[in-house]
Parts: C-alpha cells; sequence; structure tokens
C-alpha cells in the first residue's frame, strides 16, 4: 500500500501547488476557468481514490474485490472527468474560443480517456494493483499536461512581447 499512499501525497501537493498557480498566472483568457478546472481537478480525483483505496484495505474486504471495487470507482470517475473536459472544450470552441494548443489539450483527452478505459479493465478481467496505479497515473497526467500549458502560455506570451 505504500505506492497508494505516495501517490495521495503527490496528488494532494499538485492539487495545491496547481491550484495556486491557477489563482496566480494560469486561469486569464476566455478558456482560463476550463485550464484552472482541468489542472486541479485530475490532482484531487487521485487523491480521493487513493483514500478510498486505503478505506478499502483497512476493511475485510478481498484482495481481488479490494482492486475490483476501487478501478470501478475510477472508471465513472475518471469517465466523469473525460466526458465534462470533452464537453466544455466543446462547448468553448463552439462559443468562438477554440483551444490556444490543440496537442495539448487533445493529450490531456487522450490520457484522461486511457485512465478511465485502464480502469475499466481493472475492474472487469484483471483485478490488480499494477493496473490501478497505471489508471491513477493516467487520470493525473492531464492536470500535469494542463499545468506545463500554463506554463508554455506565459513563457509563449513573454518571448512574443520582447
Amino acid at each position: 500500500m505504500d505506492f497508494i499512499e505516495l501517490f495521495a501525497e503527490c496528488s494532494i501537493t499538485f492539487a495545491g501547488f496547481a491550484a495556486l498557480h491557477s489563482m496566480m498566472e494560469g486561469s486569464k483568457g476566455p478558456r482560463g476557468a476550463l485550464r484552472a478546472w482541468s489542472t486541479v481537478f485530475p490532482g484531487i480525483l487521485v487523491f480521493c481514490l487513493c483514500i478510498f483505496v486505503l478505506l478499502l484495505d483497512m476493511s475485510n474486504v478481498s484482495e481481488v474485490n479490494k482492486w475490483r471495487y476501487a478501478s470501478a470507482v475510477g472508471a465513472v470517475a475518471g469517465g466523469m472527468q473525460t466526458f465534462l473536459t470533452l464537453r466544455m472544450d466543446y462547448l468553448f470552441t463552439h462559443k468562438g474560443h477554440p483551444p490556444q494548443a490543440r496537442g495539448f489539450i487533445r493529450s490531456a483527452q487522450t490520457s484522461a480517456l486511457g485512465g478511465t478505459l485502464v480502469m475499466l479493465m481493472g475492474a472487469g478481467a484483471r483485478p490488480e494493483a499494477l493496473l490501478f496505479g497505471i489508471g491513477l497515473g493516467l487520470t493525473m497526467l492531464p492536470g500535469v499536461i494542463a499545468l506545463i500549458h500554463s506554463f508554455w502560455l506565459t513563457l509563449d506570451t513573454s518571448l512574443e512581447e520582447t
């Protein structure tokens, strides 16, 4: 369970840092709210999933069912994250605010979808810690990508002004 505790610590630290960055720098422009949400939410989601596994570990649920239940909850939560991100991106684009860096947003969406699919595999035929860990990593990656995107936008804007 050490890796779950490590994921929990890293994800909540990341979410806190991302929240501070979003408030200070990363939430400018029409897509700023989406970028801020996309930066903070994955860290909070991964933290909650890790806490859920730790709670299951304290109960008398079998090892196989622990990973099956955790993966099922992760798949539902990750699926909601993916759906909301895709929907918000679609709405912003149709309101005349296209992505500022299409590659960043598509890679984040692909990672979120990948995390959901890996969690689905863990909820079904292969309930194991490795798949859950991979799913957690892929679920957190969109936040990392969104944070890199925020820094990239700031750097790009600074370079254009000089």
